[in-house]
């Protein structure tokens, strides 16, 4: 969890393809259900849906990784906490 420097990363060339490119795949799934109408109407900002999408599961993996040993939170199992943060991720972009 380091911030990257652009000039030594190997992975650029394949940047905004969603073959090689995880931010890439996840805008365009956000886009399609854009196009779609799987998202709420008002919801018509797929890097802002994307990013917010991105920041709650980087969040989760960033919390087991550097703190699921420690035992001052009574931490529930990740695969429980990963389902919770999607479906309250979606609850606020799905249409009722």
């Amino acid at each position: 969890m380091t911030p990257n420097c652009a000039e030594h990363n190997p992975g650029l060339e394949g940047r905004g393809i969603p073959e090689r490119d995880a931010y890439a795949l996840l805008r365009a799934v956000v886009q399609e259900c854009i196009d779609q109408g799987r998202f709420r109407p008002e919801l018509r900002d797929a890097d802002l849906a994307a990013q917010t999408l991105w920041a709650g599961v980087h969040g989760l993996c960033s919390l087991q990784i550097a703190m699921s040993g420690n035992d001052w939170v009574k931490w529930r199992p990740v695969k429980s906490r990963l389902n919770h943060l999607l479906e309250t991720l979606f609850n606020g972009i799905l249409p009722p």
